[in-house]
C-alpha cells in the first residue's frame, strides 16, 4: 500500500467486469464468489468516467498471477509479481509503457507468514533508490499499526502511522496520522471501505485496486471513500469516493 498523495477529487462508479476461464483443474475460486465454479480471471475490464481500461492477467505454473498488463487507449502499464516458496508476494515491479521498463518496485518481508516490512523504491536514472519503509505491528493475527518512514539522505525518519478498523475480518476503516512537528500527531487521512457479501476468491485483485497484495479483506469492496483533513478550514474533504459494480462473465 502506498501512502497518500494529493489527488484530484474523484467521485464515480467504477464498473468491474471479470472474464474467466473455468476448469476442473483450476483452483483460484468461484467466479460468482460462492465457490460453485473454479475459475481463473484472465481479463479485468474497468469502466470509469467513460474511460475503459482492460487488464490481462498472466499466471505461472503454480497458477499464481505474475503479471497484470493494463491498456487504456494508447497507454500501457502493468505490474509484475514475484513470490517466495510459501506463495507470499515478495516483490511487485511496475512499468508505465509498452517497453515494460521497471520504474518502481516494492519489496515485502514476512515473519511467520505475516508481512512485517515493505520497502519502496523508485528509478533514479537507471538505479533504484529507497524512498520509504513501512513496518507492520500486529494484535494477534490482525495488523494494528503500520509505521511510516521516509528516507532522507539515506537515513530513516519516522513521519507517521496508519491504523486499521476491522469488521468480520475485513478492514473497514483506515486512519493515517503524521508528525505535527511539536511532539504529537495530526489525523490527516481517513478511509472507509464497504464490502458486498461475496467471498473474495481473487486475492490478487486487492493489489489491483488497493496496491496492497496483503490487504485484509474477506469480501469484494463496493465502496472506497477517502477523506483528507483540510487544516485551513478545519473540515474533512473528500479526496476519492469510488463505487465498484461487478459483472462476472465466464
Amino acid at each position: 500500500m502506498k501512502t497518500r498523495f494529493k489527488l484530484p477529487i474523484i467521485l464515480m462508479a467504477m464498473g468491474v467486469a471479470f472474464i474467466s476461464s473455468c476448469s476442473k483443474d483450476d483452483d483460484n475460486g468461484g467466479n460468482d464468489g460462492g465457490g460453485a465454479k473454479t475459475c481463473r480471471v484472465n481479463t479485468i475490464a474497468l469502466n470509469a468516467l467513460g474511460e475503459t481500461s482492460t487488464s490481462s492477467v498472466t499466471y505461472d505454473a503454480n497458477k499464481r498471477p505474475v503479471e497484470i498488463n493494463t491498456v487504456q487507449g494508447s497507454d500501457v502499464s502493468g505490474s509484475k509479481l514475484s513470490y517466495d516458496a510459501n506463495g507470499n508476494v515478495t516483490m511487485i515491479e511496475e512499468y508505465i509503457d509498452a517497453s515494460k521498463t521497471i520504474h518502481y518496485k516494492e519489496e515485502y518481508t514476512y515473519t511467520d507468514g505475516k508481512v512485517t516490512e515493505v520497502k519502496f523504491y523508485t528509478d533514479n536514472g537507471g538505479s533504484f533508490g529507497l524512498t520509504e519503509v513501512q513496518r507492520y505491528e500486529y494484535s494477534g493475527s490482525e495488523v494494528s499499526k503500520i509505521k511510516l518512514f521516509a528516507i532522507d539522505a539515506g537515513q530513516e525518519e519516522e513521519y507517521g502511522y496508519i491504523t486499521y478498523t476491522y469488521t468480520n475480518g475485513s478492514v473497514t476503516g483506515m486512519d493515517q496520522y503524521e508528525d505535527d512537528g511539536q511532539g504529537g500527531s495530526t489525523h490527516v487521512l481517513r478511509r472507509t471501505i464497504t464490502y458486498d457479501t461475496h467471498a473474495l476468491n481473487y486475492k490478487f485483485f486487492l493489489n489491483f485496486l488497493f496496491e496492497d497484495p496483503n490487504f485484509p479483506a474477506a469480501n469484494y469492496p463496493v465502496r472506497d471513500k477517502q477523506e483528507y483533513w483540510d487544516s485551513d478550514d478545519s473540515v474533512w474533504e473528500i479526496d476519492e469516493d469510488i463505487d465498484y459494480v461487478y459483472t462476472w462473465n465466464s
